[in-house]
């Protein structure tokens, strides 16, 4: 049953690289670094992007000075990063490779970074586990996410939701055209991620509480979607995100 979950999900995003935003805009470019730069330390750190994407988490931090690997478990999502890093004339490695299971040694990063990664994951704590592993003792975890299907456990949540798509038709009007576009069936995320474990948990409580229990100090965790989303004005109240900064103990 994981399995069929895991390939529902890969499928979504493969086919989502067609029309998922690298953005551009550069005051959000600026707002994104400001975000970053505090909780990474000074100098030329190694740093690792989870779940990639379209690199743009990744650019940002080769755009810092920053030894950039980025890693994604789809393919067309690497092609996408690939090209998006290339046109910036930024040098980053980027490797095909399951955020759960990472292929590299101990203590291999000073800092890992992610966006929107920990919430369809299936084992978010094994995973939290292995992002330990590769981080450096002292080494910085920031990762932005976000509580966006509790809607689907929460009638309250799920009533703020629909009230805002039947009140902006832009909105919806979007999700017809990427659907399209991507050939893509949200229902059919929508499903997957009833079965993820952190689409009903509360975060980032659950993210504070897990973290400080693997030996982490949290240095931050905060919504931040008002700095960082560009329109949240433009978007349903699921979308808010949080960012989350933590220290690896020794």
């Amino acid at each position: 049953m994981d399995a069929d979950i895991k390939e529902t999900v890969l499928e979504y995003w493969e086919k989502r690289s067609v029309t998922f935003d690298f953005e551009t805009d550069r005051e959000l470019v600026r707002a994104w670094t400001r975000a970053l730069s505090p909780y990474i330390p000074a100098g030329k750190q190694k740093v690792l992007d989870i779940g990639t994407g379209p690199g743009f988490m990744a650019s940002i931090a080769a755009g810092m000075g920053h030894e950039v690997t980025g890693i994604d478990f789809s393919k067309a999502m690497l092609k996408r990063a690939g090209e998006n890093a290339g046109a910036l004339g930024l040098s980053i490695d980027f490797v095909l490779a399951d955020a759960g299971n990472l292929p590299f040694e101990e203590n291999a990063f000073d800092v890992i970074i992610s966006r929107n990664v920990l919430w369809n994951i299936l084992e978010p704590e094994k995973a939290l586990l292995q992002w330990k592993r590769v981080l450096k003792t002292s080494g910085r975890l920031i990762y932005f996410d976000g509580n966006y299907y509790r809607y689907l456990f929460d009638e309250r949540e799920n009533e703020k939701r629909r009230q805002f798509i039947l009140t902006h038709e832009a909105y919806r009007l979007r999700l017809a055209e990427v659907a399209e576009k991507s050939n893509i069936s949200f229902a059919d995320m929508e499903k997957a991620a009833y079965t993820m474990p952190l689409s009903k948990a509360s975060r980032p409580h659950w993210d504070v509480e897990t973290l400080s229990n693997m030996g982490f100090s949290i240095l931050t965790a905060e919504d931040v979607a008002d700095a960082l989303a560009g329109d949240i004005e433009n978007l349903p109240p699921n979308n808010r995100f949080f960012m989350i900064a933590a220290e690896k103990n020794g």
